[in-house]
């Protein structure tokens, strides 16, 4: 076995069955589960030989999931997934043995059948990029990929793969970004392929919450970002627009006592607040 299979999950209970039997059985899967649901451990690991359900002792998010999940990879690959995306089981054997043939690589993902609203991958200059093929498959190097599913190359991490104290958001953009810098390679493969449902990872029912955590987290981990890898007054040009955007919402959602918008926009300005005023990442979706 060369391939370890990571997926972290809050509140997924609706997918993640579906997912566990699109991968191969020869794969060890491992699940690190942010909502500590005891129950649905005991359900996964009885029913899959071939998976071990973690729970942390607190909501790591996704960077700290990842993190925490590839620390317990037994191999040297680690296809890094969230909860709400599709495969073919052929596609787990593919990428296996592209991993194993190219061998020098940091990070390396497949591409989005629906390509149409953005790609989950952003190219590097024309004159940096090289493409590659293995066993008829185009691989293409690129300076980022999106974090729904990626493998890393453990070996090419002297530390953790994602700065966990980015709840969520920005968490790849920061990986990818590093690892360039780093003067490591990133690939993605054009022609294999995989849906991505987004923001169903979680339960429908808890929409609300999620959407305010989210909308917290999303402005904070921008902020964060560009203070991290840049410096304060670009983070602060770049947050501007939620600024304004957040402070309008919330203006005319009270007006219409829209108290759902009004929410979703308050938690946008108090992430925006808390990562100015160099807060850690500490809202967490109140669902019990």
């Amino acid at each position: 076995m060369s391939l370890t299979v990571v997926i972290v999950t809050f509140k997924s209970d609706h997918l993640i069955e579906n997912l566990i039997k699109s991968i191969p059985e020869k794969y060890s899967v491992l699940i690190i589960e942010n909502s500590l649901n005891k129950v649905l451990k005991k359900k996964l690991e009885l029913n899959f030989k071939n998976v071990e359900v973690y729970i942390p002792k607190e909501n790591l998010g996704y960077s700290g999931g990842v993190n925490y999940g590839v620390n317990y990879a037994k191999t040297k690959h680690v296809f890094c997934l969230v909860a709400d995306v599709i495969f073919k089981k052929s596609t787990f054997f593919s990428i296996d043995k592209i991993c194993n043939t190219l061998n020098d690589f940091a990070i390396i993902a497949p591409t989005f059948n629906d390509q149409s609203i953005f790609k989950n991958y952003i190219e590097r200059n024309v004159n940096k990029s090289k493409t590659l093929n293995i066993d008829n498959n185009k691989i293409l190097e690129v300076k980022e990929v999106d974090g729904a599913a990626f493998v890393v190359n453990k070996d090419k991490f002297k530390g953790k793969v994602m700065d966990d104290k980015i709840f969520m958001y920005f968490e790849s953009t920061d990986m990818c970004f590093n690892t360039i810098r780093n003067n490591e390679k990133i690939y993605a493969i054009l022609n294999i392929k995989f849906d991505h449902m987004g923001l169903q990872s979680s339960d429908i029912k808890y929409s609300f919450e999620i959407i305010k955590n989210r909308n917290w987290h999303y402005c904070w981990s921008k902020f964060y970002y560009y203070k991290k890898n840049f410096n304060y007054i670009l983070a602060i040009s770049k947050i501007t627009p939620n600024i304004i955007k957040s402070i309008t919402t919330m203006a005319k959602s009270f007006i219409k006592k829209d108290h759902v918008s009004y929410e979703h926009s308050k938690a946008e300005l108090s992430g925006i607040m808390s990562s100015l005023l160099n807060k850690k990442s500490y809202y967490r979706p109140k669902i019990y």
